[in-house]
């Protein structure tokens, strides 16, 4: 996945792997092994499309974003689901939320993060009818799923989780302008 980095292509595949667990079926350590179990287990119909591709990359980090899908059959429909991974490639790590979040400063993110999605609102056209009860249907809700970009950080939610299935995986993305004194220094777009 990762040419010369076999360390990260390791992380990914057990990171998509784990994301295979939305059926009845154990969780996987490994691709190889989830394909093992879904052709001795899969029904008729049942579909599943892993996917990692690299959302952001410089020297110092590699952002990638990793996508599941699956239908079991019978199901009313597919469902998806997104991960994303900041790896600090100097340390050959992955970055965690509070890697990322300065210490004590989590609800100062959720704060700027609660604003985006009110701007987010403001885009959605099932929300224009009226907004509060959209917020009381789909209420904004913390997420750690977040991704380090050269434009800010963008957090992203899936299905279900703020909007309903026909809005798919919404995304809000906080500018860095914003987040002074909230990220870690050395997480600050440089």
């Amino acid at each position: 996945m990762f040419p010369g980095n076999a360390k990260l292509s390791l992380f990914v595949d057990a990171t998509l792997a784990s994301m295979t667990g939305m059926g009845d079926g154990p969780l996987h350590s490994s691709i190889d092994e989830f394909e093992n179990y879904y052709w001795r287990t899969a029904g008729p119909r049942d579909e599943v499309i892993l996917a990692a591709k690299t959302r952001y990359r410089n020297k110092d980090l590699t952002v990638v974003e990793l996508g599941s899908w699956q239908y079991f059959t019978g199901a009313a429909h597919g469902m998806a689901a997104t991960q994303f991974i900041n790896w600090d490639n100097q340390r050959g790590a992955v970055l965690h939320f509070g890697d990322i979040i300065a210490p004590g400063k989590t609800q100062d993110f959720l704060r700027v993060l609660q604003q985006a999605h009110q701007q987010w609102l403001l885009t959605q056209e099932d929300a224009q009818e009226n907004i509060a009860q959209y917020n009381r249907l789909w209420p904004f809700q913390p997420t750690e799923n977040i991704a380090l970009t050269d434009t800010g950080v963008v957090a992203k939610y899936d299905a279900y989780a703020i909007a309903p299935y026909s809005s798919g995986q919404p995304e809000l993305t906080v500018p860095y302008s914003q987040l002074k004194g909230i990220l870690n220094p050395a997480y600050l777009q440089r």
